[in-house]
Formats: structure tokens, C-alpha cells, sequence
């Protein structure tokens, strides 16, 4: 039963990701004709700052992009007529759910690190000697706090996903006014969770989540100022935010599963 889930599941994911391919193809296309452009410009004077710029830009143009898909990957199923072929499929929206949020993880993982790679091209032709000295000498402390950061980031990008299906869902429950419900369940779902977050990780935590303090690290070429996670925070923080998105997540699918039911 459970390698049948699983072929299951991997269908579904090829099938949604298939159905990117096209628009993946064209954005990855986008990013690299803009960075040969700005390469190209930086020979005739432009600053290698532009190219950075450009592609921190991008990496936050990518990730609400792939938000923006989280509502229209579930809408699709009504306009596209999809959602009657899965009433006949022996498949729960639990598995429905997970291949779409696989898929625009991916998607969203490809890109960020398409454009990441392309930002670090040009962030080294930045960098000096004695600037690669000084990241050489960067802590062991602080990159474990980056990756602890990346981590939370990521749990973060799962939550909103979620939480867009979760609206979306939400709306179609609905014959009028669908698109206007679904943005109101998204706003208040939001101020909901950020409220309750808070107050939850106040309980648990010695620290408030505003109140997380800023270190000095000294190391051999300079000092370094940057914001450490006390360990009660983080933990709290990363706890309450996969709490959230399970309850989510388990929500969505029994909701579209009695909305196909329906």
C-alpha cells in the first residue's frame, strides 16, 4: 500500500511538473539572456554591483512568483476541468496536495539557485583579497546561524504555499465572490497565524521574537555585527511555523476532499 502511495505520489509530481516545464524553461532563459546582457554591459562600464543587484531582485521576483502559482496550480483544477479526472482516480487530496507543493518547491529551488549562482558570479568579481580573507575568517558560530536562517526560510516557503491552498481552497467553497474570500481568508489567516505564533513563542521562550539581540564577532581581518537566534527562539519559532503548516496542510486536503465529494 504504501509503494502504491508512492508511485502515487510521483506521478502526480511529474504531471505538475510537467506542466511548468514550459514556463521554467522560459524563465530560466529570461535570467540567463539578462545576465549575459548585464556581463556584457559591465565591459563597457557598468558596475558589477548592477549584475548583483539585479539578481537579488530576481531572487525575490522568483519567490513571489512561485507564491502567486500556489493559487493558481488549485484554481487551475476547476477551469481546467482536472478536479473531475482525480474524483475518478483512487487518490486523497493529502497526496493531490503534496505533489503540488513538491513541485513548486522545486521549481522554486531551481530558480533561487540558478539566480544565486549567477549573483555569486558576479559578487566575486566584486570581492577584493583582502575581502575573501575576511570571509575566510567568518566564524563557525555565524554560518551555522546562516544556515539555521536558510532552514527557517525554507520552512517559512512551505507555510505560505500551504497557506495559499488553503485560501484557494477556501474560495471555491463558494459559487460567487470566490477570488474576493479567498484573499480575505489569506489576510486573515495570516494576521491569525503571526498572532498566535507570537503569543505562543512568548510562552515557550525566555525572549520576545522582536527581541532576538545583535553580537559583535571579532575575527582576524575585522569585527562582524549580526543577529543571533537564542536557541528557545529558534526552536520555538521553527516548531510553531511546522505546527501551522501541518494543521494546514491536513485542513486543505479534507476540505477538498469533501468539496469533490460535493
Amino acid at each position: 500500500m504504501g509503494t502504491s502511495k508512492g508511485n502515487m505520489l510521483y506521478t502526480l509530481y511529474k504531471k505538475d511538473l510537467k506542466a511548468s516545464r514550459f514556463e521554467l524553461m522560459l524563465i530560466a532563459g529570461v535570467i540567463l539572456a539578462v545576465n549575459l546582457y548585464i556581463f556584457y554591459k559591465t565591459t563597457t562600464g557598468w558596475p558589477l554591483q548592477a549584475g548583483f543587484a539585479v539578481n537579488m531582485g530576481g531572487a525575490i521576483a522568483i519567490a513571489m512568483a512561485i507564491f502567486i502559482k500556489g493559487f493558481m496550480t488549485v484554481r487551475n483544477e476547476w477551469k481546467e476541468n482536472t478536479v473531475y479526472l482525480m474524483m475518478s482516480l483512487p487518490v486523497s487530496g493529502k497526496l493531490i496536495f503534496l505533489s503540488k507543493l513538491l513541485s513548486l518547491l522545486t521549481q522554486w529551488i531551481a530558480l533561487e539557485v540558478l539566480v544565486g549562482v549567477s549573483a555569486f558570479l558576479f559578487f566575486r568579481g566584486m570581492m577584493t583579497p583582502y575581502d575573501w580573507g575576511k570571509l575566510a575568517a567568518l566564524p563557525f558560530a555565524y554560518r551555522i546561524e546562516m544556515l539555521k536562517m536558510a532552514f527557517l526560510i525554507f520552512l517559512g516557503a512551505n507555510q505560505a504555499l500551504i497557506l495559499a491552498f488553503f485560501s484557494s481552497v477556501i474560495g471555491k467553497l463558494f459559487n460567487k465572490f470566490s477570488g474576493l474570500i479567498t484573499f480575505g481568508t489569506l489576510i486573515l489567516s495570516n494576521i491569525a497565524i503571526s498572532k498566535v505564533s507570537g503569543w505562543i513563542i512568548s510562552l515557550v521562550s525566555r525572549y520576545q521574537i522582536d527581541d532576538l539581540g545583535s553580537r559583535q564577532m571579532d575575527f582576524s581581518h575585522g569585527s562582524l555585527s549580526s543577529t543571533f537566534f537564542p536557541a528557545s527562539v529558534y526552536i520555538a519559532t521553527a516548531l510553531v511555523i511546522i505546527g501551522f503548516s501541518v494543521a494546514l496542510f491536513f485542513g486543505t486536503a479534507a476540505i477538498y476532499d469533501r468539496k469533490v465529494e460535493l
